[in-house]
């Protein structure tokens, strides 16, 4: 990230006196697409993990931390977040191009032995056992809270 300028470029690409280097057709399929820099800014800023952009930038998502004991529970809690990691992944995308809100993002865990990598345009070379999620858009709390939404809430809570 080049603060000065506000932009994203590969090293070496703003050198004076030369021109400067094309960028691969292929570009996103390697590194991902490419994200809001606002969304880089916040990273920099240490706001949000690295890994939900990562996600949704390379449709991949990979636990490569094992446990020094290697259990069942463990491995069941990996497979349990699953969940939380959706609504994570959508409270990002929703800010983002409606791209991002549909992609299909493959899980991999540390025991998984999965050569399937995501930036596949073709979804059906997927194996059939990899872990496939997609961005959970929830209805959040506005900030805008109306005289009625209280009522309402109100009498709801009773």
């Amino acid at each position: 990230l080049h603060l000065s300028d506000n932009v994203i470029r590969p090293l070496g690409s703003s050198v004076p006196g030369r021109d400067a280097a094309p960028v691969p057709k292929d570009f996103s399929e390697i590194m991902g697409e490419k994200l809001p820099s606002g969304l880089y800014y916040l990273m920099l800023q240490g706001v949000i993990s690295h890994k939900l952009p990562q996600a949704l930038a390379k449709g991949e998502w990979t636990d490569k931390s094992q446990p020094l004991v290697d259990t069942k529970e463990f491995r069941h809690l990996l497979t349990e977040l699953q969940e939380y990691r959706q609504l994570a992944l959508g409270l990002i995308a929703r800010h983002l191009h409606s791209t991002f809100q549909t992609k299909t993002i493959v899980c991999k865990a540390y025991w998984e032995q999965q050569p399937a990598r995501q930036g596949l345009k073709n979804q059906d070379r997927l194996p059939p056992e990899a872990g496939v999620m997609v961005p959970t858009i929830a209805n959040c709390l506005q900030w805008q809270i109306t005289r009625e939404a209280v009522e309402a809430e109100m009498r709801r809570q009773g």
